[in-house]
């Protein structure tokens, strides 16, 4: 199976680049985490989704469907596999999208370093993070923004069900 323009190898590679689309960008999901990714990161899009299709076929989850737990998770461990900038912050937008869209509320969150509540709030705190990462919230402070979600400074251990 193949065109005259295009291998079956490419073929293969475009429809994994095009399921990492939809499993992540379509969804309208992850919409503050890829966000992250491509303006701190300075990723193209067209290169990110090549990544992460790269990355999901390296672990072989092409092998299998998940839950929508799962997808959070798996981007987080392409992140930190890749090495991409502030961990830190891009954790807490991940968490943050995990509450935005979760209709579940399944969280298991676990006891609150000082250090990650300091992070946090002083992301909140920071006008141009609001701006930038979470315009809708913006003249709120952090407390509001935290208590909105009923989550203690967004300290979340995500569980695969």
């Amino acid at each position: 199976m193949a065109t005259s323009s295009l291998s079956f190898e490419d073929m293969i590679r475009l429809k994994g680049i095009e399921d990492m689309v939809e499993h992540y960008y379509n969804n309208q999901k992850f919409t503050y985490s890829l966000d992250f990714i491509l303006k701190v990161n300075g990723i193209a899009p067209s290169k990110l989704y090549e990544m992460l299709s790269d990355h999901w076929h390296e672990n072989g989850w092409h092998h299998k469907a998940h839950n929508q737990d799962a997808m959070y998770e798996i981007l987080l461990e392409f992140y930190h596999a890749v090495g991409l900038k502030s961990p830190e912050v891009f954790e807490a937008l991940v968490k943050f999208d995990y509450v935005r869209q979760s209709s579940r509320r399944k969280l298991y969150v676990q006891k609150e370093s000082l250090e990650f509540r300091h992070f946090t709030h002083a992301f909140l705190q920071n006008e141009e993070n609001i701006r930038t990462y979470l315009p809708e919230y913006k003249g709120m402070t952090a407390k509001q923004i935290v208590k909105r979600f009923d989550l203690r400074s967004l300290t979340i251990i995500f569980l695969t069900l």
